[in-house]
């Protein structure tokens, strides 16, 4: 993870996908199958299904 110092381009194959990911989380608090290209460790790109829930506290 310490490689990692910005996730939406090192990760994302099109970095707009992950703000789409996160506007869509903000507003409906959870996705299922969010189906994206992502790029693994050694380069290659791979199709990910992602799934989220957000978790929210008063603070």
């Amino acid at each position: 993870m310490a490689a990692f110092t910005d996730i939406g381009r090192q990760h994302y194959v099109n970095p707009q996908d992950r703000v789409l990911f996160k506007k869509i989380l903000d507003r409906e608090g959870s996705i299922r199958t969010f189906e994206t290209p992502l790029f693994k460790k050694d380069g290659n790109v791979l199709w990910a299904p992602l799934n989220a829930r957000a978790v929210r506290d008063k603070e």
